[in-house]
């Protein structure tokens, strides 16, 4: 039972000094932070995801991707005239 006490006390110690330590220098904790999470958003800034579903999940040399293309080239999109949605060569 001593054990547990004496490791119970030293939690209580560091504890103690830790808030101790925060209380007496709250500016650190509160600039610190929020400098941070600036500095790690910064990563955002050129972050731009690829939303074609075909770049995402086709292989790159796949037999779909050559077929595509010679779709595409053969029928091309009259969307701008003829406007169809089923006529459409893109997924999305």
């Amino acid at each position: 039972m001593r054990c547990i006490w004496n490791c119970h006390r030293a939690i209580l110690r560091g504890f103690y000094h830790y808030g101790y330590f925060l209380a007496s220098h709250p500016t650190w904790f509160l600039v610190l932070p929020v400098v941070i999470c600036l500095g790690l958003a910064v990563g955002f800034i050129n972050y731009n995801p690829e939303t074609n579903i075909e770049e995402l999940y086709a292989p790159i040399n796949s037999r779909a991707v050559k077929d595509r293309d010679v779709m595409i080239a053969t029928f091309p999109d009259l969307s701008g005239t003829h406007y169809d949605p089923f006529s459409t060569n893109k997924l999305v």
